[in-house]
């Protein structure tokens, strides 16, 4: 019935009450779950959207699923509700799964710097520069230490830190 009201009759809302209704009756059903985030997708709900992610998330069958879902949820966060901050508690949840996620890593440098958390861009940055091979991507490495050196030189209380960075 929801599946009518969605796609037939664009009643969305009743679509999510029959959606509602079946996961009471079946908490795991995955279709039903798919089809409240399709419409809260379609419909720009996005903290009701959020809602059902999370759930997704809690059901995730491994960390690569979790992951990935974390990410989602990063996602809206970020570009739907404006809201870096809640996007980077995300981001540091996914290092709890994985301490060395590249994308979660870039995106907690690139939001830190954003945000102008310059102590926690500098330990992102420090992280970034540990897992990166001096040997195998040189360029990368001394962008990274330049970037730090740079980070740490705008507070002046560590530019003695930068200093010995570049060295």
């Amino acid at each position: 019935m929801g599946r009518i009201y969605e796609t037939r009759l664009d009643r969305a809302d009743d679509a999510l009450l029959c959606f509602d209704e079946v996961l009471l009756e079946f908490p795991e059903d995955e279709a039903a779950l798919d089809a409240k985030d399709r419409i809260y997708t379609e419909t720009e709900r996005w903290d009701d959207l959020l809602d059902v992610v999370r759930e997704k998330a809690a059901r995730a069958d491994g960390d690569a699923a979790r992951i990935a879902t974390l990410k989602r949820i990063c996602s809206i966060h970020e570009e739907h509700r404006g809201d870096p901050d809640a996007a980077i508690d995300q981001y540091n949840e996914i290092l709890t799964i994985d301490a060395n996620n590249e994308d979660a890593l870039d995106a907690l440098r690139r939001l830190y710097a954003a945000v102008g958390d310059t102590p926690a861009l500098a330990e992102i940055l420090r992280r970034l520069i540990d897992k990166t091979s001096v040997d195998d991507a040189q360029d990368e490495w001394i962008s990274l230490q330049l970037e730090l050196a740079g980070t740490l030189a705008g507070e002046l209380a560590s530019y003695r830190e930068a200093v010995t960075t570049i060295e």
